[in-house]
């Protein structure tokens, strides 16, 4: 594995570790949480393996930053210092290659000075899940985070399948900034 990056997910109980495997391949291993406090992070207590999809000239422009994990989806956090970043939702479940289901742009925290986007996580609040994003910004030497947050789900379908309540997907309406830093909050 080459620079892992973990995750949990809160709404399985699974570790999730997104790493290189070569010069570009990436890929989403899952553990049981269980299984990853034992130290069991062997191919055998591997729950399932996917490859991330290629990201080639767009991975070049827009560099990786974060991702977090909740149910079937991983949410990619994609850009560079400036505006805008990208949020990415891939499907974990289709076999062999994940599926990218959707990206858009994301201005949240378009007025802090030098913002950068540092990191994803789901947010357990009261009300529900929340995917939050964690922004770098820096005020005359001063470094400061700031975190802002996806208030709802809209739950994804797949066509065909009326069946299927969850889980969710994040789409573009509604966020709140929970930034202690004053500044307004931007549109997803």
């Amino acid at each position: 594995m080459i620079n892992p990056q973990p995750v949990i997910d809160p709404s399985t109980d699974r570790l999730l570790v997104r790493y290189g495997e070569g010069t570009s391949q990436r890929r989403i291993v899952a553990f049981a949480l269980s299984d990853a406090r034992a130290g069991r992070l062997t191919s055998g207590y591997r729950l399932v393996e996917r490859a991330l999809p290629d990201r080639k000239d767009w991975g070049v422009a827009n560099p990786f930053q974060g991702f977090a994990a909740y149910g079937r989806y991983a949410y990619l956090l994609e850009g560079p210092r400036g505006n805008p970043s990208y949020l990415t939702t891939v499907d974990l479940n289709d076999v062999g290659n994940s599926t990218v289901v959707d990206r858009f742009a994301t201005t949240a925290g378009q007025s802090l000075p030098g913002r950068e986007p540092e990191g994803m996580a789901i947010w357990q609040s009261p009300s529900g899940p929340r995917l939050a994003l964690g922004l770098y910004s820096n005020t005359s030497g001063t470094r400061q985070a700031s975190v802002f947050c996806k208030s709802e789900f809209v739950w994804a379908v797949p066509e065909g399948d009326r069946t299927n309540t969850g889980p969710a997907v994040y789409r573009h309406p509604v966020n709140r900034s929970t930034t202690g830093a004053g500044y307004p909050d931007s549109a997803w």
